[in-house]
């Protein structure tokens, strides 16, 4: 089920099920895991064989595919205007959704179906968006990436050069989705984003760094939305268009571009 690749000198990006990753900072003292992947696997357990000091939990947004691994472990930090989205994110419903979705193609047991859609017992801190950490031989920037969710949070590898960015600048980027906010934010972000010291980032559901420089592509798109004729598609039960400029995708609520 799980895949890993060191994608500079202290991360480590996991892949665990449908395109999703998460993914860990390492230093010498302390370390980041980021985000907690749908948890149908045993992710913490995995995540732990490299990790050989003591770490914290970092969700970037409080999507489904990012938190409801969550329940592995006892806290957990998040950005308070996701908190919301995380809520619905683990109720019982959306849990069980999930188990049934994954579980046959996984080859998961109906035994473990009760520990994973029980109400999960994490502790949820929050988050600023504006915390450092000093993990020994690397620092960690947090850094406010609104767009994707209201709540979106970055965390800049500061000797590594690279931004881990969550689903805030993906290549194909759902602005739709649960919590979202506004093209306009999105610009902001973007703007503020290209100002910050990297070289590349890494997204979510992207299995190597992308250039800085493609984010000038996803804000010429942002800025300046053309829907794609013909690209109408109900996406999470919702009606959406998509904008594209280069390589960038942008996923729109078709109410949007009317």
């Amino acid at each position: 089920m799980h895949e890993i690749i060191q994608a500079s000198p202290h991360v480590w990006h996991i892949q665990e099920v449908d395109g999703t990753y998460f993914s860990i900072i390492r230093g010498t003292r302390s370390a980041i895991l980021v985000d907690a992947g749908f948890g149908i696997g045993d992710n913490r357990a995995f995540a732990e064989q490299f990790l050989d000091v003591p770490y914290r939990l970092i969700n970037t947004h409080g999507h489904i595919d990012h938190v409801q691994g969550d329940w592995q472990f006892a806290e957990a930090w998040l950005h308070p205007a996701d908190l919301e989205a995380y809520q619905r994110t683990c109720t019982r419903t959306a849990r069980i959704s999930t188990f049934f979705q994954f579980a046959a193609a996984y080859g998961l047991p109906k035994e473990k179906k009760a520990a994973y859609i029980a109400a999960p017992e994490t502790v949820i801190h929050p988050l600023s968006g504006t915390e450092s950490y000093d993990l020994g031989g690397v620092h960690v920037q947090l850094v406010h990436l609104p767009g994707h969710t209201k709540g979106e949070i970055g965390l800049l590898a500061v000797e590594d050069r690279l931004l881990l960015s969550g689903d805030a600048f993906s290549d194909d980027c759902f602005m739709f989705a649960d919590n979202h906010d506004s093209l306009e934010v999105l610009c902001h972000t973007l703007t503020y984003a290209l100002s910050l010291p990297f070289d590349s980032y890494l997204g979510s559901h992207t299995t190597e760094p992308l250039p800085q420089s493609f984010l000038r592509e996803v804000l010429a798109n942002a800025s300046h939305p053309v829907p794609v004729p013909g690209s109408e598609e109900v996406l999470l039960g919702i009606p959406t268009v998509t904008i594209q400029y280069g390589h960038s995708k942008i996923r729109i609520p078709a109410e949007n571009s009317r």
